[in-house]
């Protein structure tokens, strides 16, 4: 069974973080692929379906929001990076999640904020480069955090 893939989006880009290992990826069954990213996806539900190389399969659904994530997340600041202890993340919005994945994509920390200000508490994370996925409304942005 294929474990520890996340999806990433970026604007209409989507990439997908995963275990090391040879996989072929495919969004609403298009042509199968090896790279990891896919360019100019249109708004609304898909469906990503990665292949590894001894039959398995694993089905990811996903949604792409156009045009509401860079107003929503103008103002987000995120502070310090690199991080020790605490890692904070502010918006004129309200943040609804944070959640935390390592680079093989793995969730290591998820919190629910519901404020506009996420204090993260971060000491019990190995030193090394993180993904947060910030979650606000139906918007969503990833950044890029280091623990030292």
């Amino acid at each position: 069974m294929l474990e520890g893939f996340n999806i990433m989006i970026n604007g209409n880009t989507v990439t997908v973080q995963g275990p090391i290992g040879e996989y072929m990826y495919s969004i609403d069954n298009s042509v199968q692929q090896s790279g990891n990213e896919f360019e100019n996806v249109p708004e609304g539900s898909h469906t990503l379906t990665i292949y590894d190389n001894c039959g398995n399969i694993r089905i990811i659904t996903f949604s792409v929001t156009l045009g509401t994530t860079e107003n929503v997340f103008k103002s987000l600041k995120s502070y310090p990076n690199p991080a020790q202890n605490i890692f904070t993340i502010s918006n004129n919005t309200i943040i609804d999640k944070v959640e935390v994945y390592n680079l093989t994509g793995q969730l290591v920390k998820s919190e629910t904020i519901n404020t506009e200000t996420a204090v993260l508490k971060i000491a019990d994370l190995q030193n090394g480069i993180y993904m947060m996925k910030v979650n606000s409304g139906n918007a969503e942005k990833t950044i890029k955090m280091v623990k030292q």
